[in-house]
């Protein structure tokens, strides 16, 4: 069973160190004395686990934290830097890039938050699924369009999205981006919607960003931005 954890200063560093030494070697084994010794790491709260593993999606692994760290309080959440770079460790070998890819392991905000540096916790591929998951959890299946991509791709639209904190808790917005790119039958992006072309969803985040300049889109329905929205959008509805 693997208890919920948060770094220590010592823990921080060396998973800073590990993520540097990847730069150089690819294949170099994730320190195994890191997840659990109370040299790096120091346990949060009371009979919290993260044992599951199999999660498909962004969504997946965003429901399962937001169930599991709900007795922590938001606040704890929201700046414990620490605790969010343990989880990322935790679940390294399922968020980092491909060995393959000459840009592991990626950026350090990928596993590393910045607190108060909004432009880029969203970023992080934990704490930013979470937080997205954590604005919707009234109507949870809203985010999935957000986060039906794999676990170490947050995917262009996300990159759109999330990085406007007024587009990503607008419940209208995901509406009308659910109604047009997600497969109900998949749960994933429809084909072509995750790309750059006419009608896609880094259009309508385009869009829409021009359109909240002349309109409210907080106080609007998902009905009715449809209805502003130009004719490229129409093989997607």
């Amino acid at each position: 069973m693997t208890k919920l954890r948060r770094f220590n200063e010592d823990g921080l560093d060396y998973f800073s160190n590990y993520l540097d030494e990847l730069r150089d070697y690819p294949s170099l084994s994730p320190p195994p004395d890191l997840l659990e010794s109370g040299h790096f790491a120091e346990l949060v709260g009371e009979g919290i686990s993260l044992d599951r593993e199999d999660f498909e999606t962004r969504f997946d692994l965003a429901e399962y934290l937001y169930n599991q760290l709900d007795p922590i309080g938001e606040q704890i959440l929201e700046h414990d830097t620490h605790m969010w770079s343990w989880i990322a460790f935790r679940y390294f070998e399922h968020i980092r890039i491909p060995k393959s890819n000459p840009k592991t392991p990626g950026a350090r905000a990928r596993y590393i938050p910045e607190p108060g540096n909004y432009l880029r916790n969203y970023r992080h591929m934990i704490a930013g699924p979470y937080y997205v998951y954590r604005c919707h959890a009234d109507v949870p299946e809203r985010a999935r369009v957000l986060l039906c991509t794999n676990l170490n791709t947050a995917g262009d639209f996300y990159e759109q999205v999330a990085s406007r904190q007024e587009m990503m808790t607008n419940p209208a917005f995901l509406d009308v981006a659910s109604q047009l790119y997600l497969d109900p039958d998949t749960g994933r992006l429809k084909p072509g919607a995750g790309g750059k072309g006419q009608g896609s969803a880094r259009r309508l985040a385009a869009i829409c960003n021009q359109f909240d300049l002349t309109f409210d889109l907080y106080g609007m329905t998902g009905e009715s931005i449809l209805s502003l929205l130009p004719g490229e959008f129409g093989k997607y509805r």
